[in-house]
């Protein structure tokens, strides 16, 4: 199971207030920044964060998918591994990052809805070992993310703090996905923990996370 200061960590790392990742204002011409030089390959950094931000917007769907789907017919958990790899099969990153976000905002306020529901406790419990192993996979992956949240919002506002002038247009996509991610993350951190008090009265084992983890995998 999660020891309990590092699951609490992990999920409070995550319940942000909007202005832990509020967006920083690109320099525009004649800024004081107009002039200034670039402190670094720029788009090295901006390939690094995207694509880091992308796999932990995908983990959180996968991880909401799997949770909810304690609550969901087999169709409708067909029709969600269906979009899921619709998803992943988008090239365009800013088509990516809206489906994405989408899918993310109605899982998330399902999970929410399905975790007040008076007989949460008892579906999970009732879940087959295969279906309750995926519950546990799903929120030790939701932790990872947790815990890697906060450095990579951290990385993209100083991205977007220390972009020049001539930058601007290369730094979009970073300042495209911080929104989304800091919705991620601050949606579903709350949602996560109820979820796990379920998980612990349901007796699933989670495993304990930490920094080094590597995501579980999870089979819809």
């Amino acid at each position: 199971m999660f020891k309990k200061s590092v699951l609490v960590a992990a999920l409070c790392a995550v319940s942000f207030g909007a202005q832990a990742w509020d967006v920083p204002k690109l320099p525009s011409v004649g800024g004081d920044k107009a002039a200034a030089k670039s402190s670094g390959n720029v788009e090295t950094e901006v390939k690094d964060f995207t694509g880091k931000s992308a796999e932990l917007a995908a983990i959180a769907n996968v991880s909401l998918v799997a949770i909810n789907s304690a609550f969901d017919t087999e169709e409708i958990i067909a029709a969600k591994k269906a979009e899921l790899s619709k998803i992943d099969a988008m090239t365009d990153p800013k088509e990516k990052g809206a489906a994405t976000a989408k899918m993310n905002e109605t899982e998330s306020a399902s999970a929410a809805k399905n975790l007040k529901s008076a007989d949460a406790e008892k579906k999970v419990k009732e879940l087959s070992a295969d279906k309750q192993k995926k519950i546990g996979a799903a929120l030790f992956n939701f932790g990872i993310a947790a815990l890697k949240a906060p450095d990579l919002i951290s990385k993209g506002k100083s991205i977007l703090s220390a972009a020049t002038i001539t930058e601007a247009a290369k730094v979009l996509p970073v300042k495209d996905a911080l929104p989304l991610l800091g919705r991620f993350v601050s949606d579903g951190g709350s949602t996560i923990a109820g979820f796990m008090k379920i998980a612990k009265g349901a007796n699933i084992a989670v495993p304990e996370v930490s920094a080094s983890s590597s995501y579980a995998k999870v089979d819809l």
